[in-house]
């Protein structure tokens, strides 16, 4: 599934991206969190029945409500999410589905080039990796980008019913997605972390954004990296793409002089707070009760709930969070509608 908010000419290259795959037995449901019409006008342009798309009638203002309507809806045994402007790779569902149906994992995490702008020549490159070993204990303490992006997940869909549904970001001191994969943790559920990149996680358009000055909404802007990434691998073919991918991060090795892989809390005045509340004595409290360091800090800093995605929508449109509870009414709602599509229905095996 994939939750979007007025970025069709990068939702589009995303969607191009999953109608590549060499594994065809996929629905997919793009959820839009209260989308103007273009968005719409897209989705009426695609012909194939495998392809949904439901427009929430609430705002959520961020895409843990629409990944939780969009959950709730599904009835395969897998769920597979998708950024609206990250691009999967030829292999990424088959190589997931293959590896959870060999029964010893429940939470497929593929590998993922974390992508930037090189400035020089004005294109995107892969600049970073997912690391080769990640375990989710390592949730907690907070380095989101070990395991994001959500474009990597494909989840048994039983999981959900153990750990439960995303949370609003204005009700925690997490982000939604880090949030989850710590109640992911402290549940047991079995994972697997891929080495294999078969997802691009794509960041050189927020580059060229921020080094602008940031003035304007970056949700202004109209272009897409997603278009050429995937004229690369369809020129080379997954593999090879890979095979050159890694050519180009080892060439990086000793020259990399930043990192996605960083602690958001590193550089601010108040790191030693944050150092002292996250050790692996805590962590083995928040594993038994939940209680978590990072946001006791954040709480002793005068920080409050939902600041980080607060901070990123106001950069991405201009508004502030809005405020939910949790995503009930708005699943609930997604499945009703849903539920009275007769071609929903029937793609679901329920007509």
């Amino acid at each position: 599934m994939v939750a979007t908010y007025n970025r069709p000419q990068l939702l589009k290259h995303t969607i191009a991206s999953i109608l590549k795959q060499t594994f065809e037995d996929w629905i997919l449901l793009v959820v839009g969190d209260q989308c103007a019409d273009e968005t719409r006008e897209l989705m009426e342009s695609y012909s194939d029945d495998r392809i949904f798309y439901l427009n929430l009638e609430t705002r959520c203002g961020e895409q843990s409500g629409p990944n939780s309507a969009g959950f709730f809806a599904a009835s395969t045994e897998y769920v597979a999410f998708a950024n609206h402007d990250d691009i999967w790779l030829p292999d990424h569902l088959a190589h997931a589905v293959a590896t959870l149906d060999q029964g010893h994992a429940d939470f497929f995490g593929a590998g993922a080039g974390l992508t930037t702008l090189d400035v020089r020549r004005n294109i995107p490159v892969v600049w970073e990796r997912t690391p080769a070993e990640r375990q989710v204990s390592q949730s907690y303490f907070n380095m989101p980008v070990l395991f994001e992006p959500v474009s990597a997940w494909v989840v048994r869909r039983s999981v959900f019913e153990v750990v439960g549904a995303w949370r609003p970001a204005s009700t925690i001191y997490r982000t939604p997605l880090e949030d989850w994969v710590l109640r992911l943790w402290r549940k047991d559920v079995p994972c697997h972390f891929d080495n294999k990149i078969t997802v691009l996680y794509c960041n050189a358009e927020k580059t060229a954004w921020q080094r602008e000055g940031r003035e304007g909404s970056l949700y202004g802007k109209t272009e897409s990296e997603g278009e050429y990434w995937n004229e690369q691998i369809d020129q080379v073919g997954a593999e090879r793409f890979r095979e050159m991918t890694e050519q180009h991060l080892k060439a990086l090795e000793g020259l990399r002089n930043w990192t996605f892989l960083k602690y958001q809390y590193q550089g601010t005045q108040k790191t030693w707070i944050f150092e002292s509340l996250l050790t692996e004595a805590t962590a083995r409290l928040c594993k038994e009760t939940g209680w978590d360091g990072h946001a006791e800090a954040w709480k002793i800093l005068g920080g409050k709930a939902g600041y980080a995605l607060d901070v990123m929508l106001k950069r991405r449109t201009g508004e502030a969070l809005p405020s939910h509870k949790d995503w009930r009414d708005v699943s609930t709602d997604a499945r009703k509608r849903l539920e009275s599509d007769a071609r929903w229905q029937r793609m679901n095996g329920h007509a």
